[in-house]
């Protein structure tokens, strides 16, 4: 059984190498354009027609594109017609390596079986635990988080691609009381351990999506030496292994998100993160997230949990009277992983495409979700849904209603903000 899921895995990673070909021929052809301008900047200088572009890349949709409609309805209607999709296991899913430990197999399929076995028992230990010097480098992880099941098909096709590009590390869903039995059992079967995580902050006080976002500071708590945290709107195009070494010493890595680095502004963008877990990091956070006493209510900080690790990992004056917050840096990645399609325009991702990028992340434009699927490129949307049907993942149609929560809040702060400007 581990030579066949090894196969498997080969199969599926060869078939993603061609796709990502495929979508590179096709942006080549014809490239994204602007999704919208300002009216009346048609006739403006080329240097600030430039700036406009990507200032407002991706804030309106992408032009329909009819063969990206007709594959996203022809996945409805397959999964449709599947009654019941939950016996389903993937042939490349590790689901199989952790069901057994007889059979001939590859040296990479017995090491990440040997791999999710010392992650179990740290697991068991329990969190907080320390790591023991000899386990370290096999207490390496991919991790992810989920709080309802608008994300569970996401998180196949992340467990999918990680898959493909031939990692033998464990992946880890932090799950809250919100997935249900159903979402459960498809993440495991995609081949996710999971573990259950409280939601961060005060009930009735913060937002249910504030909560969830803020709840990634469960990744420093874990008994793991470093952990690769990935959102499930996420392809992940080629290996990522090596960031556990290059990135070892550093407590948090992650890209600059695109927004405010055209400002000039640092700010982390924590769909894509390497962190180190600690425990005095993990009971700090928790302080000024879930305290008695703590500095705001999660909603009042500025782009959510993403201006909050950078206030805290760079000593922000917010966290004044507060411990200050730790003041050790975070380290900033490369572009490449955490390439926005939504975004493509925007000048941090020059130059990027399925050829180079590590990972392409679907950011406010998931592919299952009908409301925000052409917010990408159909390129990229292409790509994303023919993985989908040759991985064999049941595709879902999901309207993600969190996602339209946190839309409505964000609209309501930029109100709020332009109102006390005007009264200034």
């Amino acid at each position: 059984m581990l030579q066949s899921q090894w196969a498997a895995v080969c199969e599926l990673a060869a078939e993603l190498e061609r796709l990502r070909h495929e979508a590179d021929e096709a942006l080549a052809i014809d490239p994204p354009g602007a999704t919208w301008l300002p009216e009346g900047c048609e006739d403006a200088p080329p240097e600030v027609m430039a700036q406009l572009v990507a200032m407002t890349a991706g804030a309106c949709k992408f032009p329909a594109d009819a063969a990206v409609d007709a594959l996203w309805d022809e996945l409805a209607w397959e999964a449709r017609s599947i009654e019941d999709s939950r016996g389903i296991v993937p042939s490349w899913s590790t689901w199989h390596l952790q069901q057994t430990a007889h059979g001939k197999g590859s040296a990479e399929a017995w090491e990440s079986l040997e791999r999710w076995r010392t992650v179990e028992a740290a697991l068991a230990r329990g969190l907080w635990t320390e790591v023991p010097i000899e386990e370290a480098a096999m207490l390496e992880v991919y991790a992810t988080h989920l709080t309802n099941d608008d994300y569970i098909v996401g998180a196949e096709v992340l467990a999918a691609s990680l898959a493909a590009s031939g990692t033998v590390r464990p992946l880890v869903a932090l799950v809250s009381d919100g997935v249900t039995a159903y979402g459960r059992a498809t993440l495991q079967r995609a081949g996710w351990k999971l573990l259950d995580v409280g939601l961060v902050g005060h009930e009735g006080v913060d937002s249910p999506h504030s909560r969830g976002f803020f709840s990634k500071i469960w990744l420093w708590a874990l008994p793991f030496s470093r952990v690769i945290y990935i959102d499930t709107d996420v392809l992940v195009l080629r290996n990522l292994d090596s960031l556990f070494a290059d990135y070892k010493d550093v407590l948090l890595a992650a890209t600059a998100d695109s927004q405010p680095l055209m400002d000039g502004v640092l700010v982390t963008q924590t769909g894509f993160m390497v962190i180190s877990p600690s425990r005095e990091r993990f009971q700090e956070l928790w302080l000024l997230c879930s305290g008695t006493d703590r500095p705001m209510q999660l909603d009042n900080w500025k782009q959510y949990e993403q201006g909050f690790f950078t206030i805290y990992f760079d000593g922000g004056p917010e966290l004044d009277g507060f411990g200050g917050g730790c003041g050790l840096g975070w380290s900033q990645l490369p572009a490449q992983y955490n390439f926005t399609v939504r975004y493509c325009k925007r000048p941090c991702f020059g130059g990027l495409g399925p050829k180079n990028a590590a990972i392409v992340h679907f950011a406010c434009a998931k592919p299952w979700d009908p409301k925000s699927k052409d917010f990408a490129p159909a390129p990229y949307m292409k790509l994303y849904l023919e993985f989908v049907k040759i991985a064999g993942i049941v595709w879902k149609v999901v309207d993600c209603s969190s996602d339209r929560a946190c839309e409505l809040a964000n609209e309501e702060k930029l109100r709020q903000i332009q109102a006390q400007n005007g009264a200034i």
